[in-house]
């Protein structure tokens, strides 16, 4: 489902399937620090992480992904789906890109972790569609589809939307690559008391024309 999200914004990207969770939503520390260094000695210019926010609760994972971005590489990560009006420290370690999600109407989804200021370091926060969103999934190894909700399948909007930017781009750097689709948006709405999200729901068509 995350794939097919990348492949929605970016048609001719390549995608490198890594699983850190099992089928519950479990996993560990250390599996997500190799699946990153495999992405990076395999040469991916873009990593998703479309994982909850609690396996930031060590250190190895933010050291890999500060090392993924010294080597021109962006990460993405959800923001999480507890529906705090901030973005917890250990929830975005040194992501270039935090992604949130957003209802049909540009209104932050209640579930999405959001902040409404600049914080921790983190590079920009973005917002992509995550609420009733489809794609395909296997029942009983058959293809099929099904509709879900959550930052994970907003995350795998915004790195096809990366990944589109970088085919457009190709002499960008991280931090351009990483700017240049927080920068092409549309101004969201936040669910708590009236104050703004901080950050953008990403936009295509002002990618591709910019």
């Amino acid at each position: 489902m995350v794939a097919a999200m990348v492949l929605n914004a970016a048609p001719a990207a390549t995608i490198l399937p890594l699983r850190v969770r099992d089928r519950d939503g479990y996993g560990t520390d250390e599996a997500t620090v190799d699946a990153i260094y495999y992405a990076m000695k395999a040469g991916a210019r873009v990593i998703n992480l479309s994982v909850s926010d609690d396996i930031f609760d060590g250190t190895w994972i933010g050291k890999a992904v500060a090392e993924a971005r010294h080597y021109d590489i962006v990460v993405v990560a959800s923001a999480g789906n507890d529906g705090y009006p901030f973005i917890p420290l250990d929830a975005v370690g040194e992501a270039s890109l935090v992604v949130g999600a957003v209802d049909g109407k540009d209104t932050v989804a209640p579930f999405s972790n959001w902040t409404a200021w600049e914080a921790f370091g983190m590079r920009r926060m973005v917002f992509a569609p995550g609420v009733d969103v489809e794609g395909p999934l296997l029942v009983d190894g058959a293809p099929s589809r099904c509709t879900w909700s959550g930052t994970s399948f907003a995350a795998g909007q915004v790195s096809g939307a990366v990944a589109l930017a970088l085919e457009l781009n190709p002499g960008l750097d991280t931090q351009g690559l990483a700017d240049l689709v927080a920068d092409a948006g549309d101004r969201v709405t936040s669910t708590m008391r009236g104050v703004r999200a901080k950050g953008e729901r990403i936009n295509l068509l002002q990618l591709v024309s910019k």
